[in-house]
């Protein structure tokens, strides 16, 4: 089991703990602290789409510094053979 459907089990296991222990609430109360715990799962959620697209981005932008450094070379080697010393 790896660890995200560890926790995943341990904060279920945790909710309805609590929601047997507050069985004795108003209905109220139970639809509060499930909203409550639906409001928490959506924010991490967003939270992990946002790291996901900064993920993203800094790949986007590692694979065009390395695009551009390739044709930095490629520059490089073709003036070098035709008797030019490149200086970027």
């Amino acid at each position: 089991m790896t660890e995200v459907q560890l926790s995943a089990a341990s904060e279920e296991r945790d909710t309805l703990r609590d929601d047997l222990s507050n069985s004795g609430a108003g209905r109220d109360a139970l639809i509060r602290k499930a909203w409550d715990v639906r409001d928490a799962a959506v924010k991490r959620k967003n939270s992990t789409q946002i790291e996901l697209a900064k993920s993203r981005i800094d790949v986007m932008q590692v694979r065009r510094r390395e695009k551009h450094i390739s044709c930095l070379v490629r520059i490089a080697a073709a003036s070098y053979s035709w008797g030019f010393f490149f200086v970027p």
